[in-house]
């Protein structure tokens, strides 16, 4: 089986596209705290790439990626994978919460007075 027809997996153009990245989604996450390969792999978490894909993206092993997950919950004081992907998205814009919408003369967290029905039994 020749290499030219072998099926490669569909991010694997991404590995030439990583030179590309634009310097200022890198530099919001940076701002965080982050040093910039850990921004790098925050960025590529956020647009839901696995550690094997990251270590192919990044050109680094794929026992170093677990590395660089564990000190971006450190630093950011996340618990999870999906906290890193949550908070990169909305550092990066691409993720905003709908402003919770309020009846009108009610304050926050007022919560509503239940009447209670007796039961037809």
């Amino acid at each position: 089986m020749s290499i030219l027809s072998r099926s490669f997996p569909p991010f694997v153009g991404e590995v030439f596209a990583h030179k590309d990245l634009p310097a200022e989604n890198i530099e919001s996450l940076e701002a965080l705290g982050l040093t910039r390969r850990q921004a790098e792999v925050a960025y590529w978490i956020a647009q839901g790439k696995t550690n094997d894909e990251l270590a192919i993206i990044l050109g680094a092993s794929r026992h170093t990626i677990p590395h660089h997950v564990e000190a971006i919950l450190g630093r950011l004081h996340l618990a999870s994978r999906a906290e890193i992907m949550l908070c990169a998205l909305e550092t990066l814009g691409w993720l905003r919460w709908p402003a919770k919408q309020r009846r009108k003369g009610t304050r926050p967290f007022e919560r509503k007075s239940r009447t209670r029905t007796p039961n037809k039994s």
